[in-house]
């Protein structure tokens, strides 16, 4: 069986932008009698509102001032205003608020704070360079197969969280909060 050439020899034929083989478009006769429509019964509508020029000027009526008068019999004074019904306004200038306010228990547990945990000893001392750099004393602790990296101890945890802060701003967003151990 013989075998056949997929592959075409030929070059495939190029598009030509020529106008002259394009269809000619006809122009829309139906929107352009609409728009005319339209466009005259505008006209008519504002040629037919009636001008102001066409109505007759009216004369402005003066009005004369009245003379005070005196208070005649048929006419009410006006009734008292109303007393206020609540007197809350002298009652909390007056007024002292004692509130009982318990004191929060010290935390005593000690806490540290954890910026990292290699496989490699390098790369651990290399963390611990990287927070001296910016201002921030760690130390490196080998426990098991792992080399972590140390900050602490820390009195209690929103001291940690201090400095949890601190290693964001400087670009250590990883840094976790553990118990002192």
């Amino acid at each position: 069986m013989a075998r056949k050439d997929y592959v075409k020899t030929t070059a495939p034929k190029r598009r030509t932008n020529n106008k002259k083989n394009a269809p000619q478009r006809k122009p829309p006769w139906l929107a352009i009698a609409v728009f005319a429509v339209c466009a005259l019964g505008f006209i008519y509508f504002l040629a037919t509102l009636p001008k102001s020029s066409d109505k007759p000027k009216e004369e402005p009526v003066a009005v004369k001032p009245k003379a005070q008068e005196a208070p005649s019999q048929h006419k009410k004074p006006l009734p008292a205003p109303p007393k206020e019904q609540w007197r809350y306004v002298e009652t909390l200038k007056n007024k002292t608020v004692e509130v009982d306010v318990p004191d929060r228990p010290k935390d005593e547990t000690p806490y540290q704070m954890q910026c990292g945990s290699f496989k490699l000893e390098k790369q651990a001392e290399a963390q611990k360079a990287k927070l001296a750099f910016v201002g921030m004393e760690a130390q490196v602790r080998h426990t098991g197969d792992w080399y972590r990296v140390v900050l602490g101890p820390y009195a209690g945890r929103r001291a940690a969280q201090n400095d949890q802060h601190k290693a964001e701003s400087k670009g250590f967003p990883h840094c976790a909060i553990w118990p002192w151990r």
